[in-house]
């Protein structure tokens, strides 16, 4: 992609040029930041291939050619020396303090009406030079000798040079100063401290490193050409490493204790920080030119990598919201983990709990097919199928009963815990095989304890209902209408929408026990002036336990039902064919139609097959979904797919019963 900010003409003029050619351009500017356009743009030319080779070849014209050296030299060095870096050091790259919704605001003002560049400051001049989504590509193939032989060639005079890197070194060192006095500032954060309320009584890392950063400064003020001894510089690596070592801590307390997206923003801003920190003393510190200019490539391609990216709300996003999806995902994982059975005892208990809720199912199943016969407006009868789902679904939780359906969604996030914590290979892709046929044989279970109640109880209903009232439960008409709605492939679509809405669930249930472990709900329900002034201390510490214990299964399960009861009101107001299909409440439905009006033995199979066509997509599509971001929250990847698949083939062949019944083994 070429410089957006040369014309058609210069790079055409660029493209023509061989190194001599080049020089010659060079020769004929007065501006360093033009000239660095032309030198970038023609490596750029050449590519991932010849990038490296260009830079040699344009070394070595330099040679040959003194005056317009000289010329391209002094430009070089009268910019370099006027130059501002410590801004972009301690800046780009790194989150601002004012929170992501104003640098939000700020990306998408800029990007309307940007700033013009300023030649001063380091920042503006790299967004101008390497604007091309593939530089950082071809500058990863230039050799850093290649670099310092360019800046040797362009730095005859050693006092102007040295000038010149004496500057620089005071930029990168009031950077470095402002990056310590920055973590240190943050110690006493009060999100940190809801996290780690030690942060009050010890001496953090921070404010060590700051201490003793702040003593090597002085140092080198006062001795300009002077390295640190090798004793100061392990004592600076070993205070990095406890600052590094706090905020992993911190991130794992905001993970377990519960985020937002301030917190997560500001520890990312933290390890931002700490890392240009550590970016910026290797470049002190280096022992060689080499070495020197390999750390200053490294800073200079972090710096273009941001330049890059800060246009990109996404990315900011996305970088922000890690930590809180983690939270989230995590406490997805601890609900996922009873829905697991891995032996003949919890496979039981699985399916009795699913036994329980086909009761319940089968019961709203029939009070929602009644209100569709009611004479009452559209709105109520959504309103009152709504919360027909909504206090059935709670009803369910709250007699620990188990929705087959929701078993995905949280069982998704175990998965990617073990894809996480897996080293990769063949042993991770076993790991991960095995998890999958106790989820499949979970799900089964879960799913033959739902519709096999469900059914029996609404055909035992509809039986019951004609043997006492001499007339079926279900006219001829509503039972078609219900066999109607199992009609392939319609209902596979609106089963995905189901699957969509379970997968939700999962994310609503992570967030609200998220939100509770943040604002330490339990703790305040137990202070709450209300409850105080109505309930005992012990109520009120049973109701903040419970309250605090199960806020996301609640919340979760009420607005679940609210979006599959709203589904085809949405439908309609978009005038579109939009509804749901769920497994259990189709089984049920079918019992109904077939118990009140009975079809063939064909019709009814059809309609069977279909309901579990439904459950599949329910099941599977909720569990990809789910499967999908909690790999992106924990910033995993799932094994390669052929070796996966070679794996789990393994699997099933060695123990192909374990797919349905538990299996002697060693746990996951």
């Amino acid at each position: 992609m070429p410089d957006k900010n040369l014309t058609l003409r210069e790079r055409r003029a660029i493209t023509a040029c061989d190194a001599d050619g080049l020089i010659t351009l060079l020769a004929a500017e007065e501006k360093a930041l033009t000239m660095l356009r032309y030198l970038a743009e023609w490596l750029r030319q050449g590519g991932v291939a010849q990038a490296n080779d260009r830079l040699l070849t344009f070394n070595r014209a330099l040679e040959k050619h003194d005056a317009p050296r000289e010329h391209i030299s002094r430009a070089l060095h009268q910019w370099l020396q006027a130059l501002h870096v410590y801004a972009s050091f301690v800046n780009v790259g790194i989150f601002a303090r004012t929170g992501i919704l104003h640098e939000t605001r700020t990306l998408l003002y800029d990007r309307i009406n940007p700033l013009p560049v300023d030649e001063s400051q380091l920042q503006d001049v790299l967004d101008s030079v390497f604007n091309g989504s593939k530089d950082l590509e071809w500058l990863a193939t230039i050799s850093p000798l290649h670099w310092v032989g360019l800046y040797t060639r362009l730095s005859p005079d050693a006092e102007q040079s040295r000038r010149t890197r004496l500057l620089m070194r005071d930029e990168l060192t009031y950077a470095l100063e402002m990056l310590a006095i920055r973590l240190s500032a943050e110690d006493l954060a009060p999100d940190l401290i809801r996290l780690d309320k030690r942060l009050l009584d010890i001496d953090s890392p921070f404010v060590s490193l700051e201490r003793e950063l702040v003593r090597l400064i002085d140092n080198w003020r006062s001795e300009p050409d002077s390295r640190p001894d090798a004793d100061t510089l392990a004592q600076a690596g070993v205070l990095i490493d406890q600052a590094r070592q706090q905020l992993h801590h911190l991130s794992s307390r905001a993970i377990a204790s519960g985020s937002s997206l301030a917190t997560a923003h500001l520890l990312e801003r933290l390890t931002q920080s700490l890392d240009r920190l550590e970016a910026l003393l290797a470049v002190l510190t280096a022992e060689s030119s080499e070495n020197e200019a390999r750390h200053w490539l490294a800073l200079i391609n972090q710096l273009i990598d941001s330049g890059l990216r800060r246009r990109n709300i996404r990315h900011l996003w996305r970088s922000s919201a890690y930590l809180l999806s983690q939270s989230i995902t995590q406490h997805k994982s601890a609900h996922g983990e009873h829905y697991i059975a891995r032996d003949w005892r919890s496979l039981g208990r699985l399916f009795a709990s699913a036994a329980g809720a086909g009761i319940l199912i089968a019961l709203m199943a029939g009070l929602k097919i009644h209100l569709g016969t009611l004479n009452i407006s559209y709105n109520t009868y959504i309103l009152l199928s709504s919360l027909d789902y909504s206090i059935g679904f709670v009803l369910i939780y709250l007699c620990h009963c188990t929705v087959a359906t929701k078993q995905p969604a949280m069982t998704a996030a175990r998965m990617a815990e073990a894809v996480e914590k897996s080293s990769g290979g063949r042993a991770a892709a076993r790991k991960i095989a095995q998890l999958l046929i106790d989820v499949n044989r979970s799900q089964t279970a879960a799913v033959l304890g739902n519709i096999t109640v469900a059914m029996s109880v609404a055909a035992l209903i509809s039986w019951t209902y004609a043997a006492n009232n001499g007339t079926a439960l279900l006219s001829a008409k509503t039972a078609a209408k219900q066999m109607h709605a199992l009609s392939l492939p319609a209902a596979l679509f609106y089963a995905a929408i189901a699957a969509v809405w379970l997968f939700c669930s999962g994310i609503i249930a992570g967030y609200y026990d998220n939100r509770a472990q943040y604002l330490r709900l339990r703790e305040r329900l137990r202070v709450n002036p209300l409850l105080r002034r109505i309930t005992t201390a012990n109520m009120r510490a049973r109701i903040a336990d419970f309250i605090h214990d199960h806020l996301g299964a609640l919340a979760s399960n009420f607005i679940f039902g609210l979006l599959l009861g709203i589904t085809p009101w949405i439908g309609k107001t978009l005038e579109l064919p939009l509804d749901i299909r769920h497994i259990a409440f189709s089984s049920a439905n079918l019992a109904y139609a077939a118990a009140s009006q009975p079809p063939g033995f064909w019709v009814f199979l059809q309609g069977f097959l279909a309901v579990i066509a439904i459950g599949l997509v329910n099941l599977w599509v909720s569990f990809y979904l789910a499967l999908r971001i909690a790999l992106r929250a924990r910033d995993s990847r799932f094994p390669e797919l052929r070796q996966f698949y070679s794996v789990l083939k393994e699997e099933i062949r060695r123990d192909p019963k374990s797919l349905i019944f538990p299996a002697e083994r060693k746990g996951v």
